[in-house]
């Protein structure tokens, strides 16, 4: 079993003038209020590369305080890199903009990479090596965070004993939806242990 040199949606990429057929993208949304001032900043909208996000995670997009704790079950992130490659919508994420010189002035989470469900607990950030102004994930930390797991991470929980899996996409399933299942998965990703995992027809998803 070898990793992916370079696993990238080529369709999740910037929106060009052309008119083109359908694409699922990230949608950026960044308004934001200048803290401890009363000047506000329009919402802004941008689509964004997928691995422009997962390169950020962490570095420059982090968590609030007021932010739950990921609760996704690994079905549901297989379903949510299924609608990607099945060219379905993911929603839009909403981002908060914090000034460099007002960001120690909010306590702030990174996202999980390894998650355990054992201690799902998110690690508190530390911002004091970044001088540059960081955004705060409002809307959207289950994706994100589940984009982060599958391309980068792994998922630990317990089913009979408890267990570490990553995210596997079968590269030879045909990509034809199943009328007699609707709710199968037309691309066959499935999180598995990579030591049971010995068929060559499934390849780690990773950037």
């Amino acid at each position: 079993m070898r990793r992916l040199a370079g696993f990238e949606f080529p369709h999740c990429g910037q929106m060009s003038q052309t008119k083109r057929r359908r694409k699922p993208r990230i949608d950026y949304l960044g308004g934001s209020t200048r803290v401890g001032s009363r000047e506000e900043q329009p919402m802004e909208y941008r689509p964004v590369r997928i691995r422009d996000v997962i390169s950020a995670t962490n570095k420059d997009y982090f968590l609030p305080a007021i932010q739950r704790e990921f609760v996704w079950e690994p079905d549901q992130i297989e379903r949510l890199f299924d609608s990607i490659l099945g060219d379905y919508p993911i929603g839009s994420f909403l981002f908060w903009k914090v000034d460099e010189k007002n960001k120690e002035e909010w306590t702030t989470f990174e996202f999980i990479r390894q998650f355990d469900k054992e201690h799902p607990n998110n690690p508190e950030a530390n911002l004091k090596g970044i001088a540059r102004d960081i955004y705060l994930i409002l809307d959207g930390q289950q994706r994100i965070t589940s984009l982060y797991i599958g391309l980068k991470g792994s998922y630990r929980f317990f089913h009979y004993r408890w267990q570490t899996r990553k995210l596997y996409l079968n590269l030879l399933k045909r990509p034809v939806p199943n009328e007699d299942d609707p709710q199968e998965l037309i691309h066959q990703f499935s999180f598995r242990e990579s030591s049971v995992t010995c068929s060559p027809k499934f390849s780690p998803a990773k950037t």
